[in-house]
């Protein structure tokens, strides 16, 4: 307990290395800890493994590196609608007359006061 307020009342560490034989021990530590990465009985070995997504929270850092998450974090989507060059028919915007109306199914909403 006293480790876990240790820890807790300092920046999210970049990596935690948690030694103990009780599995009630670790999952509590790892419940109450919020940090990078974990590694149990071992110290550095969970850099080594390139499919374990490595990095931080908060203070220690933003994002992960090591495989696929690595390149998802250093990698940003982009978005892109292409039109085709034919003729923007003047019904694809509103006002909508009754003749749009009709033929994109719209029915007109009866208002009770």
């Amino acid at each position: 307990a006293d480790a876990v307020d240790i820890i807790r009342a300092r920046p999210a560490p970049l990596a935690l290395y948690v030694f103990s034989r009780s599995a009630a021990f670790r999952e509590r530590v790892l419940a109450q800890v919020s940090c990078g990465g974990v590694c149990v009985n071992d110290v550095l070995m969970h850099l080594t493994v390139h499919d374990l997504p490595f990095g931080g929270v908060g203070a220690s850092g933003m994002g992960v590196c090591h495989g696929r998450a690595g390149f998802e974090t250093f990698s940003r989507p982009q978005s892109v609608l292409t039109r085709g060059e034919w003729p923007d028919p003047a019904l694809r915007y509103p006002p909508y007359g009754s003749f749009a109306q009709a033929l994109l199914g719209y029915r007109r909403a009866e208002r009770k006061d």
